[in-house]
């Protein structure tokens, strides 16, 4: 029964999979890596500084991600920057919906009390892109210099 599990799980990350029991999974086995110290999240030198300007002047900084919310709590809270939960408002993950689907957005700026036009959302993937503006969100897609090996063009 292990070995099916595994051969399973296995296979849905070779295919991207963004299920929530999938994402559950992973979260879980993050957490022993990341309360041991033996793995930190590594973030890009230009997010946290940008992400304390936003919070300066009153704007709420929410994250979005396929993966689980306990698994976003997992990389903020243990990054190479330290814990720096206290700059996001809140998480959404796939319980909210998929990042392909305009009506998770919509879902997203409801439960947050704000016009979804008053929302900016910023990503490296162009399918959520696209799916956030269908749902009339303002929208930037994010270029590092290794994503151009990366980026989807629809």
């Amino acid at each position: 029964m292990i070995q099916a599990v595994v051969v399973n799980e296995c296979w849905q990350i070779s295919l991207d999979r963004k299920t929530t029991v999938l994402k559950h999974l992973q979260g879980h086995m993050w957490r022993a890596a990341f309360k041991s110290g033996s793995m930190k999240a590594e973030l890009f030198e230009d997010v946290v500084p940008a992400v304390r300007k936003w919070r300066e002047v009153g704007m709420k900084v929410y994250i979005y991600s396929s993966g689980s919310v306990e698994a976003q709590k997992l990389l903020f809270g243990h990054s190479t920057e330290g814990d720096i939960l206290e700059l996001v408002d809140g998480q959404f993950g796939t319980e909210i919906g998929h990042k392909v689907e305009s009506e998770s957005y919509r879902k997203i700026a409801s439960s947050v009390g704000c016009s979804i036009n008053n929302n900016l959302f910023l990503t490296d993937v162009t399918r959520d892109a696209s799916a956030a503006e269908e749902a009339d969100m303002h929208v930037a897609v994010v270029v590092r210099p290794d994503d151009a090996l990366y980026v989807e063009i629809v």
